[in-house]
């Protein structure tokens, strides 16, 4: 048996004389280019090659700084590497650049024009230096749209006729590369995920309860804090409103990545209807107690959030829930230092640094501000270390946002005036957008880059 096995092999090796190179020179089969599917400022590139790890791109037209790409891996012989931040109506050479072994050679070159942008994004024009290189993020009613820091726009999504974009509330970015949606006019009333070419990827909406509107806060794993409402049928007569009344009371949760339920923070087992302002119920059969309109991470690993109706922003506990302070409102646990008058209908809170946070200070009457405070946990203090009003005394009665730009700034959106500037630590502005006044900016923030890849930590 032992001659018979080996004569069979010898007569196999012989039939098939060339056996495959088990480490073949990488080959560049072709490349086709497309436009973007969503906005006219992207391109997408198909790459087919093998033995090769993963493709880039190359954009460059006269005039402009060279742009390239992130790497793409290949998926079996097909990398699809994206050209973002195009600039409308100009023709750009797209070298496709091709890595194996840390060598990366040229594998075509690509001629693309973009079209002309539609008629609803506006033009903006900045005053002033921006502190930190990147993009501006603004949830623009009509469509969602990225700036670059010479006002410029360079990546949008949108449909002013469409379900969402009738009136977009809420568009951000988020670490694990995604950007969210939500609209007034969404029936589904969920946060819309799309990726970097601006294709919805999936639905992120609260388990169990009805989703809020406002902020979302994706997490690099892609599991997300969200905002849901908890209605409460209450008698309210006692407070002179209806016997058959309902409270609605603000829930965050902590969504895994799967989807199921980590944790849940509910207001109705932590807050009180005396922590409001008693004249809300007189004569009315639903209540908003808290409208709760921020999420954010303190230094400690610990929560923030943000209360409108009650005037409040809150730390949490991140592991048992309980309440560590209260700051503001009627039920502050937090004296309140050198300040002038007391935060109303807050939005965008943000953590800066230990013991500091900010706050976009509505106000129920002119100017709403830019406030941070120095939080001292064991004397319980509050103090205000910071306010920005702007020279015109801007004034929004409702949304709006802060966020911090590097280490000490602070980008501000004034909300419904279509203010968007930049502070220092000083309170001094020192960047400013024009062209949206008017328009209701509910969110302005900053991103490093327009792609996914890139985005880590922002």
């Amino acid at each position: 048996m032992a001659s018979l096995a080996v004569a069979v092999g010898f007569v196999s090796c012989a039939d098939n004389p060339t056996l495959p190179d088990p480490d073949p020179d990488p080959e560049f089969l072709g490349s086709t280019i497309a436009p973007g599917p969503v906005n006219v400022l992207s391109a997408v590139v198909t790459v087919t090659a093998t033995g090769f790890e993963t493709a880039a791109l190359r954009m460059r037209t006269p005039g402009e700084p060279d742009m390239v790409s992130p790497p793409y891996a290949f998926d079996g012989r097909e990398s699809r590497p994206a050209a973002l931040g195009l600039l409308p109506e100009t023709t750009y050479e797209i070298d496709v650049l091709v890595t194996a072994d840390g060598e990366t050679q040229l594998g075509e070159m690509h001629s693309f024009t973009t079209d002309a942008l539609p008629a609803w994004v506006p033009t903006i024009t900045p005053v002033g230096s921006p502190s930190v290189e990147g993009y501006v993020v603004l949830s623009h009613p009509p469509g969602a749209i990225i700036i670059d820091n010479q006002g410029r726009v360079r990546w949008y999504v949108g449909d002013p006729d469409g379900p969402i974009f009738g009136f977009l509330t809420s568009f951000m970015a988020h670490p694990n590369g995604e950007y969210t949606l939500n609209g007034l006019n969404d029936q589904l009333r969920v946060h819309r995920a799309i990726n970097e070419l601006g294709e919805e990827v999936r639905l992120l909406a609260c388990v169990g309860r009805e989703t809020r509107f406002h902020e979302i806060r994706v997490l690099a794993d892609g599991g997300y804090w969200v905002g849901c409402e908890n209605p409460v049928p209450t008698d309210l007569s006692s407070r002179g409103g209806n016997a058959d009344g309902e409270v609605i009371w603000t829930v965050f949760q902590h969504v895994g990545p799967d989807g199921s339920l980590e944790f849940e923070f509910n207001t109705a087992d932590h807050f009180s209807l005396d922590d409001i302002d008693q004249d809300v119920f007189v004569g009315v059969s639903q209540v908003n107690i808290t409208h709760g309109n921020a999420i954010d991470f303190d230094t400690d690993g610990n929560l923030l959030f943000s209360w409108r109706s009650l005037n409040e922003v809150t730390k949490v506990d991140a592991v048992t829930g309980e309440v560590i302070w209260r700051l503001g409102g009627n039920a502050s646990t937090l004296t309140v230092v050198d300040d002038t008058r007391a935060f109303e209908r807050p939005h965008g809170l943000r953590a800066v640094g230990p013991g500091l946070v900010q706050l976009l200070d509505n106000g129920s009457v002119a100017p709403s501000r830019l406030v941070r405070y120095a939080v001292d946990e064991q004397a319980m203090t509050a103090t205000r270390v910071l306010e920005f009003v702007t020279e015109e005394g801007s004034y929004t009665s409702t949304g709006g946002s802060t966020e911090v730009v590097g280490t000490d700034h602070a980008l501000v959106s004034f909300g419904t005036v279509g203010k968007v500037v930049e502070v220092n630590a000083a309170g001094v502005e020192t960047f400013d957008l024009t062209g949206v006044e008017g328009t209701y900016i509910f969110r302005a923030s900053r991103i490093s880059s327009l792609y996914a890849a890139e985005r880590a930590g922002d």
